[in-house]
C-alpha cells in the first residue's frame, strides 16, 4: 500500500486549502496521457487535471465536440465492470492503487466510451426521479452486462458511440427506463418494513446488489421485463442495421 501512504502524506504535510487527491496524483501517469491523446484524434477534450469543464473550455486552445473529466471515466468503467457500489463510496477511490489498473487498463477511446455513453443514456432516465439517481449505477451494470456482448467488434462499438453522440437512441433509452421501473420495484420489495426499512440512499450502497438485482429479474415475474425485453430487440436490429450500412 506505498502508493496510499504516500497519499497519506502528502495530504497530512500540505496547507493547501485544496489538498492533493488521489485523482491528482494520477492526472500525469502515462496512461492518463495516453488516453488524453488518442480521445483527442476523436474530437474529444479529456481533463486528466483538476478543472471544470467551464475552465477547461475557456483555456482550450481547440474547442473540441465533447468534455470528458477522468472521475467521470472512470465511475463509467466501475459502474460497468466492477460491484456499483464501489461508486457509491466515492470517485477518489478509483484512483487508489487497488481499483486503478482495473478502471485504466488500456487507452483505447473505444473501450471507455461505450461505457461513458452508456452511463450517459442511463442518467438522462434517470432525471426527474430522485429514487432513480441512487438506482443508476445499478441499471448500468445491468444494461452493460447486455450491450457489451452485442459490441463484439471494433466498428460496432465506434458504431455505437457515434449514434449516442447523435443522441439517437431512443430505443435504449426505453430499455433503460423498463431495468430503472424494476430496480426500483427490487428496491421496495427489498428494503423492510416499518422502521427498520432501509431509505433509498443507504439501499444501492450495499455491496454485491448487482448480482442479487439479476437473480430478482430472473425469478420475480415483472411486466418490466416484456418492455425491457420488446425495447432492447428494437435496439440491437437498430444497430445491426446502422453497422450494416456504415
Amino acid at each position: 500500500m506505498r502508493f496510499e501512504n504516500l497519499v497519506s502524506k502528502i495530504v497530512a504535510a500540505t496547507n493547501w486549502q485544496n489538498a492533493i487527491r488521489a485523482s491528482d496524483l494520477m492526472s500525469n501517469d502515462r496512461r492518463q496521457i495516453e488516453i488524453e491523446r488518442n480521445l483527442r484524434k476523436i474530437d474529444y477534450q479529456y481533463l486528466r487535471k483538476r478543472q471544470s469543464k467551464s475552465e477547461a473550455r475557456r483555456n482550450a486552445g481547440v474547442r473540441r465536440r465533447f468534455l470528458i473529466k477522468k472521475e467521470e471515466l472512470a465511475q463509467a468503467v466501475a459502474a460497468c465492470d466492477l460491484d456499483p457500489s464501489i461508486v457509491r463510496e466515492g470517485k477518489e477511490r478509483l484512483f487508489e492503487e487497488r481499483y486503478y489498473d482495473q478502471v485504466f487498463p488500456n487507452a483505447d477511446p473505444n473501450y471507455y466510451l461505450p461505457r461513458h455513453w452508456l452511463v450517459a443514456n442511463v442518467s438522462y432516465m434517470a432525471r426527474g426521479f430522485p429514487e432513480r439517481a441512487y438506482a443508476k449505477w445499478v441499471v448500468t451494470n445491468f444494461v452493460w452486462q447486455r450491450l457489451q456482448p452485442i459490441l463484439n467488434t471494433r466498428h460496432k462499438r465506434e458504431v455505437f458511440r457515434r449514434q449516442c453522440e447523435r443522441w439517437e437512441f431512443s430505443s435504449l433509452w426505453k430499455s433503460c427506463n423498463a431495468v430503472f421501473k424494476n430496480a426500483i420495484a427490487f428496491y421496495r420489495a427489498r428494503r423492510g418494513k416499518g422502521e427498520k426499512a432501509a431509505d433509498v440512499s443507504t439501499f444501492f450502497q450495499r455491496r454485491s446488489l448487482h448480482r442479487e438485482f439479476e437473480r430478482f429479474w430472473k425469478s420475480t415475474p415483472s411486466k418490466y421485463r416484456g418492455q425491457f425485453k420488446s425495447a432492447w430487440t428494437r435496439f440491437k436490429n437498430e444497430l445491426d442495421e446502422i453497422t450494416e450500412t456504415k
